[in-house]
């Protein structure tokens, strides 16, 4: 799956302004606003791994797994300005830094990879975006290393339809996804717009029903959901259909 559909690459701790900022993002202030707590994910073979979320309010600050990994995220200026990985040891593995345009729109993400081991390489990977007058969205990605990055190594665009990533379009690969009408688990997270640009197919207002690449690395995934009463989801079953596999995926969701 292209990198813009993995989740987020990191997560971190928060530095929050008390600023009000015209920006797009989600603000909902709002401490009766459902949020996620906890994801439970288990594979065919029995293994589970476990999510937990943390909050400010309705910001998001930390991601832990079960595995011993987290994600912090950081706030400037009421905006999500970085995000930082550590490993089970705490090591940092990787950092992104944000910026914003003059209408409060993600202008460029730069994500850093450190080494893990002594004479492991760093690099960087720098994506621009571009907002089109047809309601697209292009995205340049540049790659170098922790002080540079100028070497072109994907175009594409994006498109958003209804808070969701419906499409993308990049090196010779189409993806098109299709979602319900509930609540995505993410919905009331503080900058949820900007979570969908960063956890592409699975960061949107709603919830993925199938995500499908044409082209050079075809891919399937369908989802199926049960709902509470709010219409958010408590349990989901993932099948990845891709080259006949057939692999499914049990989630559990609980909220606060």
């Amino acid at each position: 799956m292209k990198k813009i559909f993995a989740a987020a690459a990191i997560a971190l701790v928060m530095i929050t302004s008390c600023s009000d900022d015209d920006s797009s993002s989600n603000n909902n202030n709002n401490s009766d606003a459902v949020l996620l707590k906890k994801m439970v994910e288990t594979y065919e073979d029995g293994t589970s791994f476990t999510t937990t979320y943390t909050y400010d309010e309705d910001k998001l600050v930390r991601k832990n797994e079960s595995d011993g990994y987290r994600t912090e995220y950081f706030y400037t200026n009421n905006k999500l300005s970085g995000i930082k990985s550590y490993d089970d040891t705490n090591h940092l593995t990787g950092e992104d830094v944000l910026t914003y345009d003059n209408n409060g729109r993600l202008a460029t993400r730069v994500e850093y990879w450190y080494a893990l081991e002594e004479g492991d390489e760093e690099w960087a990977e720098k994506s621009v975006f571009t907002y089109n007058s047809n309601g697209t969205i292009s995205r340049t990605i540049y790659i170098g290393d922790m002080d540079s990055q100028t070497e072109l190594w994907e175009e594409g665009t994006i498109t958003i339809a209804n808070g969701n990533m419906t499409k993308l379009v990049s090196e010779g690969d189409t993806a098109v996804n299709t979602y319900d009408s509930k609540n995505n688990p993410m919905k009331n997270t503080f900058a949820q717009d900007i979570f969908t640009l960063l956890d592409g197919i699975y960061g949107g207002k709603n919830n993925l029903l199938t995500y499908t690449q044409t082209g050079a690395d075809p891919e399937s995934i369908t989802r199926t959901y049960t709902y509470n009463s709010d219409d958010y989801p408590t349990t989901a079953v993932e099948t990845n259909l891709t080259d006949g596999s057939n692999d499914q995926t049990n989630i559990q969701y609980f909220y606060e």
